[in-house]
């Protein structure tokens, strides 16, 4: 399967058709991929303290851990007014590369308030503008967009929209706010398997945006579930002891940071 894909984005490329958009139609048809896309509904709060529910569409072996996360954050209390999964023929913002959301392994949360930036180009996403006016606008036309109305609506707005000459459009992300992502929020994508998050990276920041590793959401397009399964769990394991090495690291730090003050101490 992987010959004849590189041979036909090949034929592709000089003919001018847009490669990663067929790409990801390609993968999905031949790849078992489209039939690996399975539905899933996430209970969570909303901003205007009412408990909604999303769809959310996912890769199947990814399923019973996006549901676990969302159950998580629902129990933290961590609002959401806008959660999307898998978005079909989709290459990543401002490139040419398969977005990992055409596979179903990856997840965007409250994109106004954990927005994507480029630093080169200055781009935002979701579209922001410096006229306030105009501005309303784009962030009422992205809402409808999530069919956010109502109460939920009103509260959203409350968040989204800042006061005029404080509004920083969520880049300062020492300022706390309703509905961003904390590194509460980040470690139980990671439990999870989720282990990659757009607000760690340095160029672009994609601050919405988690999702699995690239090279294992393609293995896990192109075998059987049961092998899926069985990579997904390793994968998850992997997580895990890393998780337990880092704890343990971080203790013996702050373990040997007493034992230097305490000494300190004893020989003043």
């Amino acid at each position: 399967m992987k010959k004849n894909f590189v041979i036909l984005i090949f034929l592709l490329s000089v003919t001018n058709i847009n490669t990663s958009v067929f790409a990801s139609s390609y993968l999905l048809e031949i790849g078992s991929g489209i039939n690996k896309i399975v539905s899933t509904q996430v209970i969570c709060h909303s901003f205007d303290d009412s408990i909604k529910s999303i769809e959310l569409n996912v890769m199947n072996v990814l399923k019973n851990d996006v549901e676990e996360i969302f159950n998580e954050l629902f129990e933290i209390n961590f609002p959401i007014y806008m959660a999307s999964g898998f978005i079909e023929s989709r290459s990543i913002t401002e490139g040419t590369q398969i977005s990992l959301h055409s596979y179903g392994a990856a997840i965007d949360i409250n994109e106004l308030i954990n927005p994507y930036f480029n630093i080169q180009t200055m781009k935002m996403d979701p579209e922001r503008s410096s006229d306030r006016d105009k501005d309303l606008k784009l962030i009422t036309a992205n809402l409808s967009n999530w069919n956010i109305m109502g109460d939920e609506l009103t509260s959203v707005l409350k968040i989204v929209i800042q006061e005029e000459g404080s509004d920083d459009r969520f880049l300062n992300r020492e300022i706390k706010r309703k509905g961003m992502i904390t590194d509460k929020v980040v470690s139980i994508f990671r439990n999870h398997g989720f282990n990659i998050w757009g607000g760690k990276w340095r160029q672009p920041m994609d601050f919405m945006h988690f999702q699995i590793p690239r090279v294992l959401a393609e293995k896990l397009l192109e075998v059987d579930e049961a092998t899926a399964q069985d990579l997904w769990k390793k994968h998850k394991r992997s997580i895990q002891k890393k998780n337990i090495f880092q704890t343990m690291w971080s203790k013996a730090f702050d373990f040997v940071k007493k034992c230097r003050k305490y000494c300190c101490i004893a020989t003043e």
